[in-house]
C-alpha cells in the first residue's frame, strides 16, 4: 500500500525536493514485497504446489520487469510524471490481498532451534 500510495502522490508532485521524499518512501515500501511474496508463498504452499507457486511468482515478475520499463516509456511521452500512475495499480491490488489472503495455521509450537 506504501508503495502505491506514495508512488501514485509523485503524479502530482513539482517540487523535485518532495519528489526526492515520496520516491524514498515509495522505495521503503516497495523494499519487503519481494521477500514477502517467496515468505508467503513457503507459508501457504507445500512441495509440489510450492514448486509451481514459485514458477507462477517468478514469471509474473520477469513480465513485470520486461514490461514496466515499456510502459513507462510509452506513458513519459505524455509527460514526465505519467509514469507515477502505474504504482497506484498496488492499492487495488493490496486490498484484494488482504481480504483474499488466506493466513495459514501453525503446525506446531515448535522453538525456533528446532527450524534450525
Amino acid at each position: 500500500m506504501l508503495f502505491g500510495i506514495a508512488g501514485g502522490l509523485c503524479f502530482f508532485v513539482h517540487d523535485f525536493k518532495l519528489l526526492l521524499i515520496l520516491r524514498l518512501i515509495q522505495g521503503i515500501g516497495a523494499a519487503p514485497l519481494g521477500a514477502l511474496t517467496v515468505t508467503i508463498i513457503g507459508d501457504l504452499y507445500s512441495r509440489k504446489e510450492l514448486i509451481a507457486a514459485m514458477g507462477y511468482n517468478s514469471s509474473v515478475r520477469s513480465i513485470g520487469s520486461a514490461s514496466y520499463p515499456a510502459i513507462g516509456g510509452a506513458l513519459a511521452m505524455m509527460g514526465w510524471h505519467y509514469p507515477f500512475i502505474l504504482p497506484v495499480i498496488a492499492i487495488p491490488i493490496g486490498f484484494l490481498v488482504l481480504l483474499h489472503l488466506k493466513t495459514p495455521e501453525p503446525e506446531n509450537e515448535l522453538h525456533i532451534r528446532e527450524h534450525l
